[in-house]
């Protein structure tokens, strides 16, 4: 009798307990810290991200970054469409990246220059102007990202050909110079490519494919005459980018052939050009410059050494899928 008595204490204190536990649960559930879910890590989309903003400052500065609000108003479309790109981890971590960018104050800057736009100042101010644009980029994002736009974890950007490959349609128009036998004669005409290639890092291109030009040239023996001259090439260029600037480096074999005369001469160009890219426009990036080509034909196809010195103006667009 006094076994089962013990046995009914017993039970009844460990009912008591399990009850006490159950009602603090919900007390020790609630106290207990909350884990917050942390992206993660996306150091190539942060890269991506961070050359589009560039890019897009840049674009801005050069056409003339004077009153804020204006510019704040016109830059944050383009720079939302990057920002809603590009996966939430690279969005911290590019932001985190401008923030610990420390140039100093632009204003503090001037005045101690002496009151004049120095280079230094001019660096913090765009530092300044990428770190607050993404900041109120980011604030958007919940209102102002359409639904159907979906976040990419290595985000490559869109204002770049980074790590891209990439399809370039160049022409341009030229004035040309010949010379043969001793003899120069000039005249001018126009050529056109298609170069495909991909994006190495944040600078470099590496472009190839065909080409095919031709022009008009006054003839050395009879100056009121005109030879036309056609000129299928294969270039290969390298191509540097700094933020909006373009420089190519091209090597090219060529051929040389004229309306009277279809017979090919064969030889090499060594070219220069220097352009300037815009920001991204119906799915293209469209560029403008200058190049400088110099060409040298060896004795075949019945002519003899002949060289040219080839200059003008070029346009291309870039189209990456």
């Amino acid at each position: 009798m006094q076994r089962a008595t013990n046995l009914r204490s017993v039970t009844s204190r460990v009912l008591a307990t399990l009850g006490l536990l159950h009602g603090l649960l919900p007390a020790v559930a609630s106290a207990a810290p909350k884990v917050q879910a942390v992206a993660p890590q996306d150091t190539e989309g942060a890269a991506g991200l961070l050359a589009d903003v560039r890019r897009i400052v840049r674009a801005f500065e050069r056409e003339g970054w004077f009153h804020e609000e204006t510019v704040a108003r016109d830059i944050h479309p383009i720079v939302m469409e990057s920002v809603c790109r590009a996966s939430e981890g690279a969005r911290v971590q590019a932001l985190s990246v401008l923030d610990a960018i420390d140039i100093g104050d632009p204003r503090s800057l001037y005045e101690r220059a002496g009151r004049e736009l120095t280079s230094e100042v001019e660096s913090a101010l765009r530092a300044q102007r990428e770190f607050l644009v993404l900041q109120h980029a980011l604030a958007a994002i919940a209102t102002e990202c359409p639904f159907w736009v979906e976040s990419e974890h290595g985000f490559t950007g869109r204002q770049t050909l980074r790590n891209k490959w990439a399809l370039h349609l160049e022409s341009g128009g030229l004035v040309q110079l010949r010379k043969e036998d001793a003899k120069w004669s000039a005249g001018g005409g126009g050529n056109s490519r298609l170069l495909g290639g991909r994006g190495i890092g944040d600078s470099w291109s590496l472009l190839g494919g065909a080409e095919f030009g031709g022009g008009a040239l006054l003839r050395s023996s009879n100056s009121g005459q005109f030879t036309i001259n056609y000129f299928p090439a294969i270039p290969v260029v390298l191509r540097y980018s700094q933020v909006d600037w373009l420089y190519d480096l091209e090597l090219a074999p060529v051929a040389l052939f004229q309306s009277h005369d279809t017979r090919l001469s064969y030889g090499g160009r060594l070219g220069v050009a220097i352009g300037v890219s815009v920001l991204r426009s119906r799915g293209f990036l469209p560029w403008a410059g200058v190049a400088l080509m110099g060409e040298h034909y060896v004795p075949s196809g019945g002519r003899g050494s002949t060289q040219f010195l080839r200059g003008g103006v070029r346009v291309g667009i870039r189209w990456a899928p």
